[in-house]
């Protein structure tokens, strides 16, 4: 495989608008020669690769290539192997090699990279629903709650909470100025509500506004992890307090 023939499969990369970091790159030569016999392009920490390689049958040069493909299969990611040709598939241009090598960037290597991805994604999102499952009501500590409605002493101490966390996410500037707004709005309706609502009923309002504001809210990553962190220690002081375990 000469220069020229690298260089076109290179000039394929960098059309395709890929990290050299994430790829690692071998090749092996002829016994004796310089010239490169293979060229091999895999994904780095995985078993995802292109293969081409050039080999001679009465003085004529030839080619062939494989690769193997991205699976998903029960949401399971897997390499598969491509099947082994006989010796005739080895007569072939450098066109085929190169059109190969861009089906497998624009196939393969993208849905490896999406999946990718996703994957990281799903690592660093906070689960909403874990982080509040106590406070739907699944948590023991309600279930020792007494069903009825909040005492003025309660719901003082309900509003001074709430306050207080709304007063803390301010501070930290962890949401716009429009969005505090609305937070500001929705900490005023839940403290209204703690005058209606039974304890158990209201807990789970709760942990539902709270929800709501994430799910509308434009969180980065941390912010949102923050946010989190210190709506459930406002809702896990409500609900631990001797005041209102009494």
């Amino acid at each position: 495989m000469l220069k020229k023939h690298r260089n076109a499969l290179l000039t394929i990369f960098r059309e395709a608008n890929l990290n050299p970091e994430l790829f690692t790159l071998e090749t092996s030569t002829f016994d004796g020669s310089e010239e490169v016999k293979s060229f091999l392009m895999k994904v780095r920490e995985t078993n995802l690769y292109f293969h081409a390689w050039t080999v001679f049958s009465s003085d004529s040069r030839s080619f062939d290539c494989d690769n193997s493909e991205f699976k998903i299969v029960d949401s399971v990611a897997i390499y598969k192997e491509p099947l082994r040709g006989g010796l005739g598939a080895w007569f072939s241009d450098f066109d085929r090699v190169e059109r190969n090598f861009k089906r497998w960037l624009d196939t393969d290597v993208q849905k490896y990279l999406a999946y990718k991805a996703e994957q990281e994604e799903e690592q660093k999102l906070p689960d909403l629903w874990a982080e509040l499952k106590w406070a739907l009501g699944a948590n023991e500590q309600t279930q020792i709650w007494q069903n009825g409605s909040f005492s003025s002493e309660e719901h003082a101490y309900i509003s001074n909470t709430l306050n207080k966390f709304l007063g803390e996410v301010k501070e930290l500037r962890l949401v716009s100025s429009e969005q505090l707004e609305n937070l500001t709005k929705e900490v005023a309706h839940l403290i209204e509500e703690s005058k209606h609502l039974s304890r158990k009923d209201w807990m789970a309002a709760a942990a539902s506004a709270i929800i709501g504001f994430m799910l509308q809210a434009s969180f980065t990553t941390e912010n949102a992890i923050h946010f989190l962190q210190l709506a459930g220690r406002a809702l896990r002081w409500i609900m631990t307090s001797p005041i209102l375990l009494q």
